[in-house]
């Protein structure tokens, strides 16, 4: 089983609520990081947020994130 913990602050930085998911089989680092936050993604969009901003302690998947959206701007 991998593990997904998911925590909502507000824009002063005060927890708002949190979920944790999980899933099988266990998978390399990055795929369960981004795992994690197409999760989050879906959890984001389902409560009719918007103007949001992520924060990971994946650089691997922020790297990649920022990069395809830069790259998504420039076409």
């Amino acid at each position: 089983m991998v593990g997904i913990d998911i925590c909502i602050r507000d824009d002063q930085g005060e927890f708002v609520m949190a979920k944790t998911d999980c899933f099988s089989p266990l998978c390399d680092v990055d795929v369960g990081e981004a795992v994690g936050l197409h999760t989050t993604l879906q959890w984001v969009v389902n409560l009719h947020y918007d103007d949001v901003d992520f924060v990971s302690d994946s650089k691997t998947l922020m790297s990649s994130y920022i990069y395809r959206r830069q790259a998504n701007f420039r076409s």
